[in-house]
């Protein structure tokens, strides 16, 4: 056998990659037809067909929370950034639901990361994502944990923000609070 036949064999058996489709389940319309990130490339790379907005936003986070023999400790200042752009996509998408849970899981990864003040950003967004969908209880409730960071953190004044703007979402509801 030629070195060139042994060259196409190869080639015949190599898995094809699955083109990713318009009419995908679940992911935000603005992102149809648009390049896809290097960390949103897991996806296509593993030779999967981009099913949902999770394959997009959820899966690439968790590359760098994953541990293995050369890389000791997960990565969570890098996770923390992508799901701050998963939240942001989701959020301008207008799926909060999905925007408040990224918005979570990039506060865990800061408080992990000691990043305290972004943390607590991080929480403080979640409670605006719950705003948007009316669950204003635990939307100060997210917001006054934020507050607890900020003061944690060596920043009243922005805690004495935060806590403003939790008073001002439930005045209405309850004014006693």
């Amino acid at each position: 056998m030629s070195s060139g036949e042994q060259h196409r064999s190869v080639e015949n058996h190599r898995p094809r990659r699955a083109p990713c489709v318009e009419g995908t389940i679940g992911l935000p319309q603005k992102l149809l037809g648009e390049p896809l990130s290097s960390g949103i490339l897991l996806s296509l790379w593993a030779g999967t067909v981009l099913r949902s907005s999770f394959d997009v936003y959820v899966l690439p986070p968790l590359v760098h929370l994953k541990t293995g023999f050369l890389k000791w400790k997960p990565d969570y200042d890098s996770a923390a950034s992508e799901y701050g752009k998963a939240a942001v996509a989701f959020k301008n998408a207008k799926q909060f639901e999905q925007a408040k849970d990224a918005c979570l899981r990039e506060a865990v990864a800061h408080e992990n990361n000691r990043a305290l003040f972004h943390a607590a950003k991080a929480y403080e967004q979640a409670g605006m994502m719950l705003k948007e969908m009316q669950k204003l209880p635990e939307a100060v409730q997210l917001i006054e944990k934020a507050s607890m960071m900020y003061l944690e953190n060596g920043t009243p004044d922005t805690a004495a923000m935060a806590l403003e703007r939790a008073g001002k979402l439930i005045e209405n509801v309850d004014p006693e609070k």
